[in-house]
């Protein structure tokens, strides 16, 4: 059995809650904590100054059940003294909330910041919620209780699960899915209008774009139940990278098992090595960023490469995809552009898993396809084709270098052209 503490926004004789608790009690020792009135849309809201009033009341399902004058974070704060060395709770509930917290809503929702305090206290916590202000429809959600709790266990206690489900019956609920937060401009927007007596009352308008399945607002319309992972960072991790001098801005160009003896042996090795010795001389004259990568027991990489790449970052691997190794996956994670330019052998092992990586890291992953080479035609082909209908984008050595100069007034076009020429 677990011991779980639940609060809620809308007040302690919430119907929501009463349904909550009432699911809980086969699975948990359940403790009641919540607001002695309505507190909805008051956040992360906490009685710092004034004295807060709490009265013990009865409630059908709860070992014990508390009304507290104050804000949901205070509920869950208060508990958690009040509780402490008596009780070790496992699970924090929030709601039920009698109406949904998806989107923008849900960096108001008191429902949310009551699992996001008690995550902060280091327990895993849930928020719960149904659209619907006047809704009756508590059957399904309380019957995916244990499989949120099988999720949260998954998770680190300072990961929050935002749950909300549409006002439906359960039969006609068309299942879960995990979603992302909807994206603002296809989210409800609050603003406030024009009231009869001089004052002002908020409104909220419907966005006028088709909502996402992927996010948790599209999910609802669509009639499932969306399970939003939630945390407390409040940093911004780009930015923080950027202000540090952490974020690369530019291009990543990714050289892969530029070696002599490795190219040797491979299809049509001899003229992909000098194709990468012109690359590499072009992105030498715009500072392009670049990663050199060196297949483990396959010799030296080659000199001119070096050469010309000498401010590069150098990595020997032993995996095939190169974010498999940490360090060159956190220098990825800096590239501010999010595209990355990749050659090298061998295309159907090394390029090909390294660019499904990118991809999956949402990356604009371009091939170079002159300077990359497989121990066949074939594969080289057949790889070629496979990182096409990945989504990625198969391009000459000049396509490439052209697009990382950008125009014809960069300083270095002119020799870029007369390298090219050279081919």
């Amino acid at each position: 059995m677990y011991n779980i503490l639940v609060t809620n926004d809308d007040g302690i004789n919430s119907p929501g809650l009463a349904a909550l608790v009432k699911a809980l009690e086969g699975i948990a020792t359940v403790y009641v904590a919540a607001p002695a009135k309505q507190q909805s849309a008051t956040s992360r809201h906490i009685t710092f100054i004034r004295t807060v009033a709490v009265e013990e009341v009865e409630l059908d399902g709860a070992e014990v059940a508390y009304a507290v004058h104050g804000h949901p974070a205070d509920c869950v704060m208060w508990a958690l003294c009040k509780f402490d060395r008596v009780v070790d709770f496992d699970f924090v509930f929030s709601g039920i909330n009698m109406g949904e917290n998806t989107s923008t809503a849900t960096y108001y929702s008191a429902t949310v910041a009551a699992a996001l305090e008690g995550s902060m206290q280091g327990i895993r916590s849930i928020a719960l919620s149904v659209e619907g202000h006047e809704t009756e429809n508590f059957e399904y959600i309380c019957s995916i209780i244990p499989q949120l709790i099988e999720f949260s266990l998954k998770l680190d206690s300072e990961t929050v699960l935002n749950v909300n489900a549409p006002d439906l019956t359960a039969d006609k609920v068309r299942g879960v899915r995990i979603a992302d937060i909807a994206r603002k401009d296809r989210s409800p927007r609050f603003h406030y209008v024009s009231a009869e007596n001089g004052e002002y009352q908020m409104a909220v308008e419907m966005p006028c774009v088709e909502p996402s399945i992927t996010e948790d607002f599209g999910c609802l319309r669509a009639g499932y139940v969306s399970i939003t992972p939630l945390d407390q960072r409040l940093s911004a991790p780009e930015a923080l990278k950027k202000l540090k001098g952490n974020l690369v801005e530019g291009d990543l160009l990714v050289i892969m098992g530029a070696q002599h003896k490795l190219l040797e042996g491979l299809h049509k090795g001899l003229s992909v090595e000098e194709n990468i010795c012109m690359l590499a001389d072009c992105v030498s004259r715009l500072g392009t960023p670049t990663v050199l990568t060196e297949l483990y027991g396959e010799g030296e990489l080659l000199p001119e490469v070096t050469s010309f790449c000498d401010n590069a970052e150098r990595f020997i691997l032993a995996e095939f995809d190169a974010l498999q190794n940490s360090e060159f996956s956190n220098l990825a994670e800096s590239i501010a552009s999010r595209k990355v330019f990749l050659a090298g052998a061998e295309t159907h092992i090394s390029v090909q898993q390294t660019a499904a990586a990118f991809r999956k890291l949402g990356f604009d992953v371009s091939i170079i396809e002159e300077c990359c080479t497989s121990s066949s035609k074939d594969e080289h082909k057949a790889a070629i084709e496979n990182m096409r209908a990945m989504g990625c984008h198969i391009i000459t050595i000049e396509a490439a270098a052209m697009e990382l100069i950008g125009s014809k007034t960069h300083p270095a076009y002119g020799s870029i052209k007369n390298i090219l020429k050279q081919d």
